[in-house]
């Protein structure tokens, strides 16, 4: 049986709907937008339905952002992602097992450069934990593993004007007015991944 294998590798393509929780946000509609995700992984299995996965994954997500007294904004947020996760697997029946997975990790996000049409500033380095849940599929000559994560950042990812001030960034007038409104940035996503081994 593939599952009693001490190691599985495989790779995986993702959609994603992330977003800001922006405080405070009475001047700000909800930001959703939406992105991709291609990475790869590595299952260790630990028990009979215990598995230890690392997923190593590039996201391209692009988030519109809605201020009320100004134009609406794109932003493109390209992080690189490390998550760790333990999966519990229920009983194989048939060609399916379905599975849940919880555990956190580590993304550093590409496009956090001072740009003048960046409204808003972010970290670079975030942390991160999620959960999920999903259904191993066995065909004959794979198996496909769709899965649902939701994530949600541990840090403020937001950069302040007294920072960019001190770094000396010179934000223009239109990056002032974005960044002054808020107080706290904290990431968040729903994602649907398709494993494939």
């Amino acid at each position: 049986m593939s599952d009693d294998k001490l190691m599985h590798y495989g790779g995986f393509l993702g959609i994603n709907i992330p977003s800001y929780i922006i405080q405070p946000d009475r001047f700000y509609a909800p930001t959703i937008g939406y992105g991709l995700a291609i990475g790869g992984y590595v299952d260790v299995r630990l028990a009979s339905f215990l598995n230890l996965c690392v997923s190593p994954a590039i996201n391209f997500n692009t988030l519109n952002v809605k201020q009320a007294q100004r134009d609406s904004v794109n932003m493109l947020i390209m992080p690189i992602s490390l998550p760790v996760h333990l999966k519990w697997s229920a009983d194989r029946k048939d060609n399916y097992r379905p599975f849940v997975v919880v555990g956190g990790g580590i993304s550093f996000d590409l496009n956090t450069i001072n740009e003048d049409n960046k409204k808003i500033l972010t970290k670079k380095l975030n942390y991160f934990v999620e959960g999920g849940f999903g259904c191993d599929f066995y065909f004959r000559w794979f198996k496909l593993c769709p899965e649902i994560k939701y994530q949600i950042g541990f840090l403020d990812a937001h950069v302040p004007t007294s920072r960019t001030e001190e770094e000396g960034w010179g934000l223009s007038e239109g990056q002032y007015f974005y960044t002054d409104a808020i107080k706290r940035v904290i990431h968040q996503k729903i994602s649907i991944t398709f494993n494939f081994e």
